[in-house]
């Protein structure tokens, strides 16, 4: 996948979340039913790509890198490589999420509910406005932003079920006048099958995935190039063994590595 712009809006919610001077406030009254309930937001875990396992690439020297730790440690530097793509992504309305579910919400008169974040910091300031319109079957979710001469622009929008366990976010370029549509991210954490998967909607890599999936047994990173008509996965076991087919790597066939992250033949 080819390197992709980063949405600006990353950077305020980022900067949010590390400033000292965050604040969250309601700008309407307290709900008037006491049995009114404010919808789920999604966990953080739920919307994070889980490259841990790879942290032990870390420990491997120059030497193995070429040796006989190869095959493992060509997964752990593009996992590490997707793993910093997805922060840029993800970390902001997760950080954003993590903020809203420490602030309370303020019912609304339409039966929504709004969480509001504002930054002040000197001179400058940027406001974040979650809203969650309960419907029949889940809830419908807009998060805007105001800074200088951006004004209450949505950055991205999209709908969570079973207690925010399932859904899908789409994000957007608020700088463009257009405003069109940058990604995507749709999770479910409900199903035997954890999954979290991330779509570029705009650019050279429109089309592009990078999926997650955690079945238990195994879990696996599936990158989709749509330009070139290939897919490739990374797999790895509780035990520490998996293998790795990479487009470009090994002549795309499977390389396995053993319990000590050896390279061997794969059964």
């Amino acid at each position: 996948m080819r390197r992709s712009r980063t949405p600006w809006p990353l950077a305020i919610v980022a900067g949010l979340v590390l400033a000292a001077g965050l604040t969250g406030c309601s700008d309407d009254a307290d709900p008037t039913s006491p049995d009114a309930v404010a919808p789920a937001l999604p966990a953080p875990e739920q919307l994070t790509f889980d490259f841990s396992f790879f942290a032990q690439g870390e420990q491997l020297d120059t030497d193995k890198e070429a040796g006989e730790y190869s095959h493992f440690v060509n997964a752990y530097l593009r996992a590490a490589l997707l793993d910093l793509m997805a922060h840029l992504v993800i970390s902001p309305p997760v950080a954003a999420f993590s903020l809203a579910l420490d602030t309370p919400p303020s019912l609304q008169d339409d039966g929504s509910w709004v969480w509001v974040y504002t930054h002040v910091d000197g001179d400058e300031e940027a406001e974040i406005r979650l809203q969650g319109w309960p419907r029949d079957v889940g809830v419908d979710w807009e998060l805007r932003v105001t800074y200088d001469d951006v004004d209450g622009v949505v950055w991205f929008d999209g709908h969570t079920e079973q207690e925010a366990q399932v859904g899908s976010w789409t994000f957007y370029e608020v700088e463009d006048p257009a405003h069109p549509a940058t990604g995507r991210i749709a999770w479910d954490a409900a199903s035997a099958t954890e999954r979290l998967l991330f779509t570029v909607m705009t650019g050279e890599d429109a089309g592009d995935t990078l999926e997650f999936r955690d079945h238990g047994a195994h879990a696996e990173i599936e990158h989709v190039d749509v330009t070139e008509q290939q897919t490739s996965t990374i797999r790895w076991y509780p035990d520490g063994h998996g293998w790795i087919r990479w487009s470009d790597y090994d002549g795309f066939q499977r390389s396995c590595w053993d319990v000590d992250l050896r390279n061997t033949e794969c059964e």
